[in-house]
């Protein structure tokens, strides 16, 4: 046989390429992978809380017959995290759902009984990465789906959450083959018949992901009635989640709202109020910061303050440029009462907010 017919064969027009060699490599490591699970197979799958408290069964399988299973008991339950950052962990994007995950879910939900790994997304390569922020272990996954689904696998996890569903999160769990439930937390959905002319504004910079994923809605469907339940931060974002991913009216949305850092004792106009207005919120193109910038131009008895910075990774050079009529290359601000803060957390963040008269969320 030819070298032009083993090419056909294979499916490739050429072996003189380098993706074609990559994609010629992908191919039959796929099908070494395969032929070896079904050969031998080694699993962890987590038992039923109706039979045991943390149980976990390890099987081993040769040509689909086990031949070895063993339950024992896990110290904890282990729990997956599904978003896709981390508020700046890991050089990861600072936004909300990484500060829900980073300052609430990881920081006190984890105790003697749980513990809770995040999975950021498949940029792992050949293998899986690992990296500990905050007492928490975050996870970078291969991008071959034979070698995650084996990782996972071995990891054996009691439940996966997921805070809404982006492209990294959902190509984890949508290509992974388990009956494992889905904790799903509605925080955003994006219904794009809503949306539709409102996308017309956001005319400097379209988001890459202002729809999310045009599949998961057929995969919430497909999934919901074997393993996934919802909770949601309003009754109003869960009508439209309903709506979007199918969800019966009889299946329960547990209303769950975000956490909100709150000082007891804080009296008003202590300390005094300023002619401040400010702005709270990433620099990005969904935000429209540029509308609070025009309105400080035409405002000049009030000072604006703009608290908050451009995600990484995320457009960064593109939602930097929407903002140079404004700012200078330093930071510095080219209108005289607009005020340019960065990323400002815990007691100056609130001496903003408590100092302000009015907090402008466009």
């Amino acid at each position: 046989m030819n070298k032009a017919a083993i090419m056909k064969i294979l499916g490739y027009s050429g072996f003189e390429g380098v993706c074609s060699r990559l994609r010629l490599r992908g191919h039959a490591l796929r099908c070494v992978c395969r032929a070896k699970r079904f050969i031998f197979q080694y699993s962890i799958r987590t038992v039923p809380r109706s039979e045991g408290e943390r149980l976990v069964e390890k099987r081993v399988l040769i040509l689909g017959i086990p031949v070895w299973v063993n339950r024992r008991q896990r110290a904890k339950y282990h729990i997956a995290l599904l978003v896709d950052e981390f508020f700046g962990g890991w050089d990861t994007a600072i936004g909300g759902y990484g500060a829900l995950a980073r300052k609430y879910i990881c920081q006190y939900i984890p105790d003697d009984n749980i513990q809770i790994d995040l999975l950021l997304d498949t940029s792992g390569g050949f293998a899986t990465q690992e990296r500990l922020v905050d007492q928490t272990r975050i996870y970078r996954l291969p991008s071959d789906p034979a070698k995650r689904q084996s990782w996972l696998d071995r990891q054996g996890y009691n439940l996966f959450l997921s805070i809404e569903m982006t492209h990294p999160s959902f190509r984890i769990i949508s290509e992974y083959k388990t009956n494992t439930p889905l904790l799903y937390w509605i925080q955003d959905p994006r219904d794009l018949g809503m949306y539709q002319q409102r996308q017309q504004t956001v005319h400097r910079l379209r988001d890459d992901d202002w729809g999310y994923i045009k599949d998961v809605s057929i995969w919430m469907e497909e999934i919901q009635q074997r393993r996934v339940c919802f909770i949601s931060q309003g009754e109003t974002l869960s009508t439209i989640a309903r709506e979007m991913y199918h969800i019966p009216d009889e299946m329960p949305i547990q209303d769950l709202p975000n956490p909100v850092e709150m000082d007891h004792d804080y009296i008003l106009n202590d300390p005094p109020k300023e002619d401040k207005i400010i702005f709270i919120g990433r620099l990005e193109a969904q935000k429209r910061v540029w509308m609070v910038c025009e309105i400080a131009k035409v405002m000049p008895q009030y000072e604006f303050y703009i608290l908050g910075a451009t995600g990484k990774g995320r457009n960064e050079i593109e939602n930097a440029q929407t903002l140079e009529p404004y700012r200078n290359q330093d930071g510095s601000s080219r209108v005289k009462n607009l005020h340019f803060t960065g990323h400002v957390d815990g007691d100056i963040k609130s001496q903003h907010i408590k100092t302000a008269k009015l907090v402008l969320n466009t």
